[in-house]
């Protein structure tokens, strides 16, 4: 028997055995969500999406990202008191902004933007007049390489800068004292000379699994103050 007919035999056994396992095996259930779940309620119905929502150390507010900007296509950062349901914005409304996070002990929140970046309006206005269009494409993430993270605080409104490389920085959360944050960064690929094969590897793999990163909270407001980079 040729190799191309010892391989055709094989798979036909192969495809005999599976038929025949499975005909004994019982029907896969098809879950639902009430199945894992139970006494859900929305919590917001406003904008075409939002997400990213977390909780105040006292579990009385919800700070969340949503699109819902009339001028903004991309997720601006709210916050929702649980008792009054009023929502307020603490993002300044310019760019694109992502996974916020209150921090311990403080009046601040954190947040990854890219408010700072000359070419924000622009993008803006290129996404809206995309989706007039009415073109449509596949929902994905972009990495902005000027996303950078930030702290807001709710006394002042002020607002200061975390971060300063070049690259994707978003998706902090605080430690539990309030005095790190671990990110994840696409820094790397930008701070150094990168081979072909390197931008390969970073466009297959990197864009899925950043690096996580960890930094002092104080320190680095301090170091962004002192170089005016805040």
């Amino acid at each position: 028997m040729t190799a191309r007919g010892i391989l055709a035999t094989l798979l036909i056994a192969a495809s005999a055995w599976l038929t025949t396992v499975q005909a004994g095996q019982p029907a896969a259930t098809a879950y639902q969500e009430r199945d894992f779940l139970t006494r859900v309620r929305r919590l917001t119905v406003e904008g075409r999406r939002a997400g990213e929502g977390y909780w105040s150390p006292d579990g009385k507010r919800l700070v969340f990202q949503s699109e819902r900007e009339a001028g903004n296509p991309f997720y601006q950062i709210y916050v929702l008191d649980m008792a009054s349901g009023e929502t307020k914005r603490i993002s300044n409304g310019v760019g694109k902004t992502t996974c916020a996070f209150f921090r311990p002990g403080s009046d601040e929140i954190e947040f990854a933007s890219t408010h700072a970046d000359p070419k924000s309006k622009q993008y803006q206005d290129d996404e809206l007049a995309f989706r007039a269009s009415g073109k449509e494409r596949r929902y994905s993430w972009d990495y902005d390489p000027e996303m950078d993270i930030w702290a807001f605080s709710e006394k002042t409104g002020a607002m200061k800068r975390l971060t300063t490389a070049k690259g994707y920085d978003a998706e902090a959360s605080y430690s539990p004292d309030g005095q790190w944050i671990a990110f994840s960064s696409m820094r790397d690929v930008y701070g150094r000379q990168v081979s072909d094969a390197e931008r390969k590897l970073y466009d297959l793999v990197c864009r899925r699994d950043p690096n996580v990163l960890v930094l002092h909270v104080e320190l680095s407001s301090r170091i962004n103050d002192a170089l005016g980079r805040g």
